[in-house]
């Protein structure tokens, strides 16, 4: 029944491809423009379908004891989870002309228009578009344990009127769905609750002893390997160096900027004290924990938080670079042709993320196809600064335990300029079944990880017939330009139906307990041929997705999942 639901998405995806567009341009001038989708889609044969689908997914979750409920009501198919999580917040909604700027609050549950790219950590989300299920957002969202959900409009008008009261909400392994006022839980959910704000943290050290801050020369990646992750550059790099290392003519040259020429780089900048800026976050970490040990209020904290780091993030971008450094960057890359010739991708690649703790996707910079060599210098020091911004630390703040150990390398890789772009894990991304393969695909460069419109396939392992989950509908796809200034230009899609068409072996990573994780790649396609941009494990759940009380929620589900059903048998009226 799920994969039935995923028609309506279907056809949503493409009428917004064909007519987005157009809507937004007059929506400008007549506001009723924007209801032209909601109106197309009930003309068509979708009405009837999704009536007929909703009654038997109502059928269907009868039979299995799974009910979706809002404040009482439930709630049919109308809702489902995505990740699994526990969370008690006040209830706030979004709109869309509302969402850039918003100011959100870590303690909130957010009715959001869309998963956005660049949200900070909040308490739970309601999203009105499921997105990409590989994007960054999704993967950070799943190592911190927060409760994520699709919501369809109908079931809007249930939840709506509960705005501006704390709420509670939880999200099982199976998708199992409960919002409620927080003076109506049942005694199972209180000790849920309980459970959750009670338990143990998940944290991570950085190992400052496994460091080498000594190395400071520019690394090609045919001397990094993944034993190197942590030591001298971040998983990234290495992560690409075992790539090519596996697969060289599928992976693009790169050279790597190891932490120690971060940390000389942070050296180089001295106050009128004598310190230097490394010193200076030293002492800020540690000035923001007595801070929050002498319990002052949260605003004087965000206060300073926020001046200290938009410090950092100034003075790394104005400090010079060191003249050694700008001459060893331009010998490596002159290997690969005139300046000007090609373009490079600049990469952020922190010991903080691609972790099998935590994600840390997209919280840092990558700076694409920049193509004058005072731009690929620039880039450099925009990348380093980028792990000090409010959101990147809002991420790491609640799980890191010696946050002034972050370290930056950088990983500068050739461009390529693909025809389609993706990401891959080694597992079934829902049940985390290894029998399979889950890939999200779209036209063009860097799609994919921004939430941005992708196609969805479930790959058997045996070479079975591929599963469609989502198909790919936009109007534009971004292509890099290999002349002038670099960057990207948006272009027409190819209006094809299909963006995926129908040796060497990496043993699983594996977490702290020691179970195996899959692995999570990033490819692209140019002229029929792979190429390999990343690889990394993917999250383990957060301790909150393994919570007693969230497994009991499946239990009851599990245990009727094999029981037989008549089809001869009318469905039965449900409420």
């Amino acid at each position: 029944m799920r994969y039935l639901e995923r028609v309506g998405l279907w056809v949503q995806a493409t009428i917004e491809a064909v007519f987005g567009e157009t809507v937004e341009r007059y929506s400008q001038i007549e506001p009723v423009a924007e209801s032209f989708a909601a109106d197309l889609l009930r003309a068509t044969a979708l009405l009837p379908l999704a009536n007929v689908i909703e009654s038997l997914t109502l059928d269907a979750n009868g039979e299995l004891g799974v009910t979706h409920t809002a404040f009482g009501r439930s709630l049919g198919g109308a809702i489902y989870g995505l990740n699994p999580g526990v969370a008690r917040g006040v209830l706030e909604h979004v709109t869309e002309a509302e969402a850039a700027g918003f100011d959100y609050r870590p303690d909130r549950i957010y009715i959001l228009p869309q998963t956005l790219a660049d949200l900070p950590p909040v308490g739970g989300i309601l999203s009105l578009d499921q997105g990409n299920m590989l994007s960054h957002l999704q993967l950070l969202a799943r190592s911190l344990g927060i409760p994520n959900s699709v919501i369809a409009n109908t079931a809007l008008e249930a939840i709506l009127p509960h705005l501006g009261e704390e709420l509670f909400y939880a999200v099982s392994g199976l998708g199992i769905v409960i919002l409620k006022e927080i003076d109506q839980l049942t005694p199972e959910e209180r000790a849920l609750l309980t459970e959750k704000e009670t338990g143990p943290a998940r944290t991570f050290r950085i190992d400052e002893d496994a460091l080498d801050l000594d190395e400071r020369r520019v690394l090609p990646l045919e001397v990094l390997d993944l034993d190197r992750a942590g030591e001298v550059v971040g998983p990234k790099a290495a992560g690409v160096a075992r790539l090519q290392r596996a697969f060289p003519s599928q992976v693009s040259p790169g050279v790597a900027l190891p932490f120690g020429i971060f940390r000389s780089h942070l050296e180089r900048h001295r106050t009128t004290g004598g310190t230097n800026l490394y010193a200076e976050m030293v002492a800020f970490y540690e000035t923001v924990d007595r801070m929050e040990e002498a319990g002052e209020p949260t605003s004087e904290i965000d206060a300073f938080v926020s001046e200290r780091l938009a410090s950092f993030r100034r003075e790394i971008l104005q400090i010079d670079l060191d003249p050694e450094l700008v001459s060893d960057v331009r010998e490596r890359l002159s290997a690969w042709g005139p300046s000007g010739s090609y373009g490079v991708f600049v990469r952020s690649d922190t010991n903080v993320e691609d972790l099998a703790e935590f994600s840390g996707a997209g919280l840092n910079l990558t700076v694409p196809n920049q193509i004058r060599f005072e731009d690929i210098l620039d880039s450099i020091k925009r990348v380093w600064a980028s792990p000090f911004t409010e959101r990147a630390f809002a991420w790491r703040r609640p799980i890191l335990e010696n946050p002034e150990h972050t370290y930056v390398s950088v990983l500068i890789q050739r461009s390529v300029p693909v025809e389609k772009s993706g990401v891959l894990v080694t597992a079934d991304l829902v049940t985390g079944d290894p029998a399979y393969l889950t890939a999200t695909a779209s036209e063009g460069v860097g799609g994919v990880v921004g939430g941005e419109a992708s196609e969805a396939l479930l790959l058997p392992v045996n070479g079975d017939q591929p599963i469609l989950l989502d198909q790919y509908k936009a109007p534009t796809r971004s292509q890099l330009k290999m002349t002038g200034e670099g960057g990207f230009q948006e272009v027409a899609p190819s209006g094809a139906e299909r963006v995926l068409l129908d040796p060497e072996r990496f043993d699983p990573p594996r977490d702290e307990a020691g179970r195996a994780l899959p692995w999570d790649v990033e490819f692209g396609f140019l002229d029929g041929a792979l190429w390999l941009f990343q690889i990394r494990p993917l999250s383990s759940d957060s301790p909150t997705a393994q919570l007693a009380g969230l497994a009991a929620m499946d239990r009851a589900v599990l245990d009727r999942a094999s029981r037989p059903v008549r089809l001869d048998e009318p469905l039965r009226a449900r409420p």
